[in-house]
């Protein structure tokens, strides 16, 4: 028995171009269809890392929820095909339940390759307004994921022509329909090996801190694991609270991030005055993390701003390796 499920994007649902055919080749091939269809996301996402955020995780209860009566273990072969943000929501709902899938991704965004440890087909517009394609290249190639670029495509991999797009698309889901002809490729091994740690498996935990949830390192399979509040994992809490042999590790919190303290310290190491003033009175009482976001915008210095909180995440994550005895490996 054979399964492929689903993962749509903001906005590309599962009977759109690319996922409708993508499960007719599927099926061709003998895979039961299954169609994650979440849903109820806020307007303006892109470029938005709150947001985009926020969708990640409310898109990952609902897959919980969705998928809650599939029996995984009854398949030999499992297939995920996921678009745009349905691409890290696909490869994070893998991970969590240590799946062993073949993929197909469309149109991964920047924040999917914090997930995307497992072998499959990437597609890719040069056009694509979500993300670069320099920047797909250099993660692909990180990963050995085999990459299609589409020149002059969108999000959609669609362009102004549409005898052309009907040609590319005919062109991927023949690529879609060789994969699936070829045996499954093994896995890449485990991302931690003794006394080491992934640098970007911090990094993540860290980028996605929440109040309502809790990273741990698993330092026998090297990934993170999360405990939600809205996710109630009794097997896991019990795993994680008897913790035999030191297992696992929490991961920074929210409240080791603090991100307010960081707020402060990039206004601090501005050069000019009047912007400093203007984002020091942005922070101050309730609302500070949304008018601080707007007053950025307004000043134009939001790239200014992620680029040092990332830099800020990286000294964390290193000082937590520190602290705990583990060599961060890029």
């Amino acid at each position: 028995m054979k399964l492929a499920v689903v993962f749509p994007g903001i906005g590309y649902h599962v009977d759109k171009p690319l996922l409708y055919h993508s499960k007719r080749v599927a099926a061709a091939h003998g895979y039961e269809i299954k169609n994650v269809p979440y849903g109820n996301f806020p307007a303006g996402v892109k470029g938005d890392k709150d947001k985009m955020s926020a969708c990640f995780f409310s898109a990952l209860d609902q897959c919980e929820e969705l998928l809650k009566d599939v029996d995984f273990s009854q398949y030999e072969e499992i297939l995920f095909i996921s678009k745009s943000i349905g691409t890290a929501i696909a490869s994070a709902y893998a991970r969590k339940h240590e799946l062993t899938t073949r993929n197909v991704y469309f149109t991964p965004v920047k924040e999917s390759f914090r997930f995307m440890d497992q072998p499959g087909l990437v597609f890719h517009g040069t056009a694509d307004s979500w993300v670069g394609t320099e920047l797909i290249r250099m993660e692909c190639g990180k990963r050995d994921l085999t990459l299609f670029v589409i020149e002059q495509a969108n999000h959609s991999l669609e362009t102004d022509d549409w005898k052309q797009d009907i040609e590319t698309l005919y062109g991927i889901m023949h690529r879609v329909d060789l994969y699936l002809s070829e045996p499954a490729r093994e896995p890449e091994q485990s991302r931690q090996t003794a006394g080491k740690v992934k640098l970007d498996v911090i990094l993540e935990a860290i980028e996605f801190a929440d109040n309502a949830i809790t990273y741990y390192l698993d330092t026998k399979t090297g990934e993170s694991v999360m405990l939600s509040e809205f996710d109630e994992d009794e097997e896991l809490e019990d795993e994680i609270e008897y913790n035999e042999e030191g297992r696992y590790i929490p991961l920074p919190t929210q409240f080791d991030i603090n991100e307010y303290s960081i707020m402060e310290r990039f206004i601090d190491q501005l050069s000019n005055a009047r912007m400093q003033n203007q984002l020091a009175r942005a922070i101050q009482g309730r609302g500070a993390f949304r008018r601080f976001k707007d007053t950025l915008a307004r000043l134009g210095i939001e790239d200014e701003w992620y680029e040092y909180r990332d830099q800020t995440y990286r000294e964390l994550a290193l000082e937590w390796c520190e602290e705990n005895g583990l060599e961060p490996v890029e």
